[in-house]
Formats: C-alpha cells, structure tokens, sequence
C-alpha cells in the first residue's frame, strides 16, 4: 500500500501507468461507499430503538417518519448522487483534454 503511494508521490507517470493497465473493478469503491452509508445510518438504527422502547404518540409517528425520510435522503442517496455527479463530471473534463479513459474506470477512481 505504501510503495502505491511512495510511487504516487516520487513517480507518478509509474504509478499511473500501472494503475491505468489494471482490471476495471467497482466493487472496492461501491464497498467503501456503501460502509459510509452504514456508518452515518447508525443513529438512525439507534433511535429507532430508543422510539420503539419509548413513544407511541401519533406526533412521534409523523416526526419519526420524517427523520427516516431525511437520513436516507441525506445520507445514502445524495452520496451516490455526488458520486455520480463528480465521476460524469470528471470524465467529461477528461474528454475536453482528449482523455482516453473509460466512463467505468473513471467512476472507479473518483
């Protein structure tokens, strides 16, 4: 992991060269994500816990609702939005310079 950054650092036509004959594999960044999305969801779980142990007011029922609602959107699908965003946005930068990378290889590195 270090020589991949030594090499980054001290030559990086190298480090890009052997980055860029790789095979394309979107499951190590869709993991990363994905553990992101748990991590920043955990309040979520446990509140849900607090909630089923404490409330039953119909008030608590609309907020609860409205607090998932506002955890998933913030917190899942607006990172694979930015994801996404940034990755289009990247390659079509790359596209204006000649780039001659893949759409795959480049949601892969962003």
């Amino acid at each position: 992991m270090f020589s991949g950054i030594n090499d980054l650092i001290l030559h990086p036509d190298a480090f890009f060269e052997r980055v860029s004959q790789e095979k394309i594999n979107l499951i190590p960044p869709l993991a990363i994500v994905g553990a992101g999305i748990l991590f920043t969801l955990l309040p979520l779980v446990f509140t849900f816990i607090y909630y089923s142990l404490t409330a039953s007011h119909t008030l608590h029922n609309i907020l609860w609702w409205g607090m998932i609602g506002y955890y998933l959107r913030c917190f899942s699908v607006i990172p694979l939005v930015i994801w996404g965003i940034l990755s289009i946005g990247t390659y079509g930068i790359s596209r204006i310079f000649d780039g001659k990378g893949s759409l795959s290889a480049t949601v892969q590195n962003t």
